[in-house]
């Protein structure tokens, strides 16, 4: 079975949640690209399960995840799993993992019904984030660069990484 793991993070904290679901299977997390910088899908050969994430930014998903997604070719995947982090305090992410299922399944794109979004309360978070203007830089006074991502929520995507992989059978 083919599984790959692509992210969108500006500030850390989905890139190390990547790593963590990749690492349960024993994959490369690997970035999407910056948005219009290419046009068509960017998987080279079929893949059974995406495990997709990015950053929730004023309860929004990043222009380079949503562009990503327009550009997948549905007979290039088999599913989506949507995941996400959300560095402020209310806990928006799963209301942009369903944005970003409807717009995948507009697509055409099949999407698991399983999704995890892991807050982070500050860690790595910036009052500019999501702002085009303002897109690569962070208030480090305000907040520490994340990517390091605590116990508890480290706990919290591996068990979904390990509970949707034998509901999958990715897994043993």
């Amino acid at each position: 079975m083919n599984i790959e793991v692509r992210y969108q993070s500006r500030g850390g904290n989905t890139e190390g949640a990547a790593e963590k679901i990749a690492a349960e299977f024993a994959v490369t997390a690997k970035p999407v690209p910056e948005a219009y910088t290419y046009f068509g899908s960017q998987l080279t050969e079929y893949v059974d399960v995406l495990f997709l994430g990015g950053g929730v930014y004023w309860n929004q998903p990043h222009r380079d995840l949503d562009y990503y997604i327009r550009q997948l070719d549905p007979k290039m995947v088999g599913q989506i799993v949507f995941f996400s982090t959300n560095g402020g305090f209310f806990p928006h992410g799963q209301s942009v993992n369903h944005q970003l299922a409807v717009l995948a399944r507009a697509h055409g794109l099949t999407v698991a019904e399983e999704t995890v979004q892991i807050n982070l309360y500050l860690h790595g978070f910036s009052l500019l984030n999501g702002s085009v203007l303002w897109d690569r830089i962070r208030l480090s006074f305000w907040s520490k660069k994340g990517g390091n991502i605590p116990e508890k929520q480290t706990r919290q995507l591996c068990d979904f990484a390990d509970k949707l992989g034998k509901d999958l059978q990715l897994t043993d």
